[in-house]
């Protein structure tokens, strides 16, 4: 029987444009950009330092105990930071090298993100959905050459003469169908 991962390599090259990727928080967790599941548990964490208690080794059991419910990300967020813009601080630092892990080379596109632009910038896909928060699958083009234009919230870049279009978390080429 042929391995399904060359089966997928094979009609990825013989079929470009045709596949779709979908990158999700593993992509990036590699880089220690944390899940959402961890930037939840770090918020009940810090709610419970705020309130002067502990909440252990088990920051859900916590909220469980203490809020009669499971911690929620939208939740809690939408609780300790009420405008768009203190959501954006808050998140900023989970989300954005400091200083020092910038020099350690921290919270920046890793080896899979970059694959997955060359796979687009080469036409093999013209889709990139990802359900991540961090700019990372966007840094990748940030050595290319890149040209910006704004225009209905969305973000069109120009990379290698190959356009992509951010809507909210879906990258795509513009001018082509959906697969």
């Amino acid at each position: 029987m042929i391995d399904p991962l060359h089966s997928l390599a094979f009609s990825v090259q013989a079929n470009p444009g045709v596949y779709a990727v979908l990158v999700g928080s593993g992509v990036s967790r590699s880089a220690r950009i944390p899940t959402g599941w961890e930037i939840t548990l770090d918020f009940v964490r810090k709610l419970a330092e705020v309130a002067g208690e502990n909440c252990g080794t088990d920051p859900a059991l916590w909220y469980r105990e203490r809020y009669g419910k499971e911690p929620d990300y939208s939740d809690l967020l939408d609780a300790l930071a009420k405008t768009p813009a203190e959501r954006q601080q808050l998140l900023r630092a989970y989300l954005e090298p400091s200083e020092a892990e910038r020099a350690d080379g921290l919270k920046a596109p890793t080896a899979g993100h970059r694959a997955i632009a060359s796979l687009a910038a080469k036409g093999y896909i013209r889709i990139i959905i990802t359900t991540n928060f961090d700019r990372l699958m966007g840094g990748c083009w940030c050595g290319a050459d890149r040209a910006q234009f704004a225009g209905s919230g969305a973000r069109r870049y120009a990379v290698d003469s190959h356009p992509l279009l951010r809507v909210q978390s879906a990258w795509r080429l513009p001018g082509h169908s959906h697969p």
